[in-house]
């Protein structure tokens, strides 16, 4: 029976589309694995496999019988009340206590069975799991909940807090965790890390929570097809701490940038040769009249030379497109275009928008990158729309830079309401803002990426709804989006890839102001670590609103905490 937790060259694919294709990966007793990769490169895929809760195309799946799963919409039944969930959790424990007890009663030759057993119960720490389970419930807020209220009652956060208490009580041999972070504070955030710290068992998470993977992983899988691999050799398995990983990753990627260009010099230099003549190899003046019979001769030589070794550089250039190295993805790129002006500025004097946030004095001057931070429902988003919403200096832009339009095409990550010059608020029963002297937004080209993008004509593409702000450089160009995305309606798009396509829009026209709401939400770590380094280089005027843990705990500027 093993204790590990093995995948073995594991695929799977949807309508003839691949989604995981010779996966490898173990994870042994006291490990913990975290498995990374971009929006739809499989990962819940993955672990719902190794969940029994799918079946896999090829390869092999082993797991502990003991296994607990928890999926991002926690997987618990609706008819269960709080009270069955807990207690079908602590049930195991309460019987493997309770055998270990008539063992301890037993005959001497029961003594390997009882040995065995409290092997068991110790490593799940039963004895302790009526108080662990208590402790669990008030660390994850949800002391409060009637123990006869059904599952199906429950907040969406509620439910994944109810789920993840029970696993965390039971302690299972394996434990598989999908996006285990969402719906956290910190304090449950604290919980979770200190509690996976002390498992005895397998541990696999999928999640983009950066700080639970430098805090509690010890090695990691990245799912993303890369030219080097995760580990620079071409594997997807890294070993050591989130940290580690992208120094090794940024490394990985330079290798591939200077591989890439090296071969494509050498292929622009045998193409050269193949189309080589006599000239390339037999230079000066022509016969004299007493040596033509000799200069036929070396002509001869001469256009077999040439033959040779035009046939020795397209074999050379055929062997090397058998083995192209792919081209490395564009970096994310912000450039402001000042034109002898400053950068945008903020200036906001006695701002009330009644229940949702009241902020005395807010500066940001010319080229100030300020981080807004504070809880959720404390005024960070709203803070956002009525600075993209004032008028005064503030030009008639949608967040993707289209003078006097309600956004692309109906851009709903506009605020809503904007039309023309007369730019709508979005929030209402806001003071202090549409036009008054107290918010100033010094700006000729903001840009303002809403936390949930979203377009009214779901069945434009992509590359219809870019094309149409005149962009710098093709969408195709950026490597923000995967190739098969660019020509689909964006109705068939997930979140984090209509987010991506967002960021797209933000980069296409040149902004002396960005305005950024919660940008890491729904886009994958590789393009985060990208946005987060081309918002650091940037000469823009940056306000970004955030509670992404690790982003904060990087930022070295200026900070708003609302409350």
């Amino acid at each position: 029976m093993s204790t590990s937790l093995i995948v073995r060259d594991l695929s799977k694919a949807y309508a003839s589309r691949p989604v995981l294709d010779g996966v490898d990966l173990t994870v042994t007793p006291g490990q913990r694995l975290g498995l990374i990769g971009e929006n739809g490169a499989g990962k819940s895929t993955l672990v719902r496999i190794i969940a029994g809760l799918e079946d896999a195309d090829g390869g092999h799946v082993e797991s502990p019988p003991d296994l607990g799963y928890l999926a991002q919409d926690s997987g618990l039944r609706a008819h269960d009340t709080v009270e069955a969930v807990l207690a079908e959790a602590l049930a195991p424990l309460h019987d493997a206590v309770e055998r270990l007890e008539q063992l301890a009663n037993g005959l001497p030759e029961t003594t390997d069975a009882y040995a065995e057993q409290l092997e068991w119960v110790e490593m799940h720490d039963a004895w302790d799991a009526d108080r662990r389970a208590e402790v669990a419930a008030h660390r994850l807020g949800l002391e409060q909940l009637s123990r006869t209220k059904l599952v199906g009652e429950l907040s969406g956060g509620q439910r994944a807090r109810l789920a993840l208490a029970a696993l965390l009580t039971r302690r299972p041999d394996c434990l598989v965790l999908d996006e285990p972070t969402n719906h956290l504070d910190h304090d449950a955030l604290d919980f979770l890390e200190s509690e996976l710290l002390t498992m005895r068992g397998a541990v696999l998470i999928a999640t983009h929570d950066r700080v639970l993977l430098e805090r509690v992983c010890t090695s990691l899988v990245d799912l993303d097809p890369s030219h080097l691999g995760t580990d620079g050799r071409g594997g997807r398995a890294y070993s050591g701490s989130y940290s580690a990983y992208l120094a090794a990753k940024e490394s990985s990627r330079r290798r591939w940038q200077e591989d890439f260009e090296a071969q494509q010099d050498t292929l622009n230099e045998l193409r050269g040769k193949s189309r080589s003549g006599e000239q390339d190899v037999a230079h000066g003046r022509g016969p004299r009249d007493n040596d033509k019979f000799i200069h036929a001769f070396k002509g001869q030589n001469v256009q077999a030379t040439v033959r040779r070794r035009v046939r020795d550089a397209e074999q050379r250039i055929a062997t090397i497109e058998r083995d192209l190295i792919p081209k490395p993805p564009a970096p994310v790129v912000f450039s402001g275009s000042f034109d002898g002006r400053r950068a945008g500025s903020v200036r906001v004097r006695n701002m009330v928008v009644p229940g949702r946030l009241s902020l005395e004095r807010l500066d940001v001057g010319p080229g100030e990158h300020l981080l807004v931070t504070g809880p959720n429902g404390c005024g960070k988003s709203t803070l956002l729309k009525a600075l993209v919403s004032t008028r005064g200096s503030l030009r008639s832009r949608c967040s993707t830079g289209v003078e006097g339009a309600t956004g692309v095409e109906g851009c709903s990550s506009c605020v809503e309401g904007a039309t023309g010059i007369e730019v709508a608020t979005g929030v209402e029963g806001a003071t202090g803002i549409e036009g008054s002297p107290g918010v100033e937004v010094a700006a000729q080209a903001p840009g303002y990426l809403a936390q949930e993008v979203a377009f009214a004509d779901s069945s434009r593409s992509p590359l219809q709804i870019y094309a149409d702000v005149t962009p710098l450089r093709p969408l195709a160009d950026l490597g923000i989006l995967h190739p098969r995305d660019l020509s689909r309606p964006v109705g068939e798009l997930s979140q984090g890839q209509r987010q991506r396509l967002g960021l797209a829009l933000l980069m296409a026209t040149p902004h002396d102001l960005l305005l950024l709401d919660e940008p890491t939400n729904h886009i994958s770590l590789a393009l985060v670590e990208a946005l987060e380094e081309a918002l650091r280089r940037t000469p823009v005027t940056v306000i970004v609103a955030s509670h992404d843990r690790w982003l904060t705990q990087q930022w070295t500027g200026p900070r708003l905490e609302l409350r």
